[in-house]
């Protein structure tokens, strides 16, 4: 009997003890986290990376006015040119007997002659300008010789009638080439690039000549260049400025052409009056049977409207 309670007990022990651990409470059972890592007081942060490229520069604002006067949409300009110079005439390459006709008053440019021109817009403070004039000149001479030109003889002593009209188109690129944009400065520098074309018809007309087989000697010489030219503008105050520019083409033993001209400029709102002095000079090519030589030059005057 002793022996029986002493083995139920052990055996009563023993399993109080397994099912114990067996439903014990599984949290408990976890282990415990370790303790977090300490930081080193006084330590700073990393900084973050920065995805900006070191070498990009902010572009500098535009500070110039809304009406500054190279800020232009279009525009439109007239003006009056009174003229002056001579013209002539000589025999070329190709002539008969080259150099021995020579014509030296072919014409007097003393002359009213109009020209104007329109600008488009062609880039931020640029701008494709088409300029056109016709200018004349003519006169009466005594042929100073016996005279061939455009297939006609002409003898010596005839008193002579003669004109001349020359028509010149140009398109030009006007770059701002510095400052660039102009904001508040006073003087600004162009180049120019373009195409130009000169057209120069003469008459020469005998007309008390009585030979039945005389008739005026008329001809057409054109010339097609590139143009290639530099101009300045100085501001002098918000309602006066100067301009001026030159521009040409010129080949060895071939045609010349030039064109300067510088005026002051009086500007308020979308209008400006311009006044001052231009010059337009020719050489048609002496590689042909004859060529013109000569310059249109004097004051001028006009009137220009600006859209913004």
């Amino acid at each position: 009997m002793n022996n029986f309670s002493l083995a139920a007990g052990i055996l009563t022990v023993f399993c109080a003890t397994g099912f114990g651990q067996e439903f014990a409470d599984p949290a408990a059972q976890a282990p415990a986290p370790p303790p977090p890592a300490q930081q080193t007081p006084g330590a700073p942060p990393a900084p973050a990376q920065q995805n900006q490229n070191p070498r990009q520069i902010n572009a500098k604002p535009d500070n110039t006015a809304p009406d500054d006067i190279d800020n232009v949409y279009l525009s439109f300009k007239a003006y009056y040119w009174l003229t002056n110079g001579t013209f002539n005439m000589r025999s070329g390459v190709k002539a008969v007997s080259p150099g021995d006709s020579t014509l030296p008053t072919l014409g007097d440019a003393t002359k009213h002659n109009l020209g104007g021109q329109i600008t488009f817009p062609a880039g931020k403070y640029n701008r494709l300008e088409v300029s056109y004039y016709q200018a004349h000149a003519n006169g009466t001479s005594t042929a100073p010789q016996n005279l061939t030109f455009f297939g006609q003889n002409i003898p010596s002593g005839d008193f002579l009638s003669t004109s001349l009209r020359v028509r010149s188109l140009d398109v030009t690129w006007n770059y701002l080439t510095w400052p660039d944009p102009p904001e508040n400065a006073r003087l600004r520098i162009k180049t120019l690039w373009g195409f130009q074309w000169r057209s120069v018809q003469s008459i020469i007309d005998a007309p008390f000549e009585t030979s039945a087989t005389f008739s005026p000697a008329v001809g057409t010489i054109n010339i097609f260049y590139p143009e290639l030219g530099i101009g300045a503008e100085y501001v002098l105050s918000k309602y006066v400025y100067l301009d001026g520019r030159a521009s040409g083409f010129a080949w060895p033993h071939r045609a010349v052409v030039w064109d300067a001209d510088g005026n002051l400029v009086l500007r308020y709102k979308f209008v400006e009056v311009f006044g001052g002095y231009k010059a337009s000079h020719l050489k048609t090519s002496p590689q042909g049977e004859e060529y013109v030589v000569g310059t249109f030059k004097g004051a001028y005057a006009g009137l220009r409207i600006v859209w913004r």
